[in-house]
């Protein structure tokens, strides 16, 4: 489950990105189903298990995949 606001759409397909040794990792997924603010989803090679990843979900518009990120506490 990754929250509604991680998933990107680009040239008809569906990603998340992770967050991995500081660098945004663009994932495609599938989506297997959505409950309210959250969406259920899957790597679409199957091979990603992303159940306790770190997804981000802001400034997505501005990231790339292998972007340089920083993690902010709050």
């Amino acid at each position: 489950m990754v929250p509604n606001a991680a998933i990107v759409n680009r040239n008809a397909k569906t990603y998340v990105f992770v967050a991995e040794n500081s660098t945004a990792e663009l994932i495609e997924v599938k989506i297997i189903d959505q409950f309210g603010d959250q969406t259920a989803v899957q790597s679409m090679d199957g091979t990603y298990d992303l159940s306790n990843e770190n997804v981000l979900v802001s400034a997505l518009s501005r990231l790339v995949d292998g972007s340089s990120i920083s993690s902010q506490s709050w």
